[in-house]
């Protein structure tokens, strides 16, 4: 008999744990879902056992493929940039003018889980066209970076909320492609060096 289980680095909180489960009697195998991190794994025997643990680990590369939408209210907002009055009421976010008005656009994901130090190997956003008009065949180059927050506030409708947050130094600029329709999909760039900085 085998006990398997996964514990926090700390051995205080027990994550994950499987009694002698698998497809034979000598095999346990243990499935957890786990955010990237370090753990403690521990294997227990019972009784006046004795022997070798040969341990494999297999991770399905699939559980850091997690898509995060933003649609909470606080999620998304836009800043005139003449006024620098902030609405996050708008069914739709314009990239970025409304009208003739420039705007910035905040975009804000919660519940995205990164430790410290992760190296994110990947990432993109991608919007769905809510409409086109005129102008949607316009090129037009976008400047895209991030808060320099490991946990960002609501965006509020509250003068200046955006621009008045701290960024990162860094950038990536974007072009999105034209003559799309509306419900098509449309994805930034890779902006895996903004999540990492």
């Amino acid at each position: 008999d085998t006990l398997l289980r996964i514990m926090t680095l700390d051995q205080e909180t027990e994550l994950s744990s499987c009694d002698d489960c698998g497809s034979c009697g000598s095999q346990a195998v243990l499935d957890a879902s786990l955010p990237a991190g370090d753990y403690v794994l521990v294997v227990e025997g019972y009784g006046a056992s004795s022997g070798n643990y040969d341990i494999a680990m297999n991770c399905d590369e699939q559980l850091n493929a997690i898509p995060v939408t933003a649609q909470s209210e606080g999620d998304g907002g836009e800043e005139n940039l003449n006024d620098h009055t902030v609405s996050i009421s708008s069914d739709d976010l314009e990239l970025t003018f409304d009208g003739v008005q420039p705007q910035l656009v905040g975009v804000r994901f919660s519940n995205v889980q990164m430790m410290p130090g992760s190296t994110v190997s990947e990432a993109h956003i991608t919007f769905t066209i809510d409409e086109v008009n005129p102008q949607s065949n316009m090129p037009v180059t976008l400047s895209m970076t991030a808060e320099a927050a490991g946990d960002s506030s609501l965006i509020e409708p509250e003068a200046s909320n955006l621009s008045g947050r701290a960024r990162i130094d860094s950038s990536i600029e974007w072009q999105p492609e034209g003559g799309l329709l509306a419900r098509a999909s449309l994805q930034t760039p890779d902006v895996s060096s903004l999540l990492s900085e």
